[in-house]
């Protein structure tokens, strides 16, 4: 049974791209940088607080609306990957990444 295990964690390792993979690992280091730096609790799931909070953060650090878009599916993918329930689609996180995307129009 071991091996079908096995089989199923590199059939789920397959099914991101090796470029989503890194950014994801990126977003889930800068997230922990987030909550080392303010002292917070660094268990799953993500409360909609602490989310708010990270929203802002990456804001005020300058982050473009996309990369923060994408960090914040980081974490949700860890909470559907877990089995957890995610607060990334409660309403006020859509209305606060909608306030990010309008303060802070994309250079790209």
């Amino acid at each position: 049974m071991e091996h079908l295990r096995a089989g199923a964690r590199q059939l789920l390792s397959a099914g991101l791209a090796s470029s989503t993979k890194a950014v994801y690992k990126k977003a889930l280091e800068v997230f922990d940088s987030f909550r080392a730096q303010y002292d917070l609790c660094r268990t799953w799931p993500v409360s909609l607080s602490q989310l708010e909070a990270y929203i802002s953060y990456l804001f005020h650090r300058g982050y473009a609306y996309s990369t923060t878009a994408t960090y914040v599916s980081a974490i949700r993918f860890q909470h559907k990957l877990r089995g957890l329930p995610d607060s990334s689609s409660c309403f006020s996180v859509i209305k606060i990444l909608e306030g990010y995307r309008r303060s802070k129009p994309s250079h790209d």
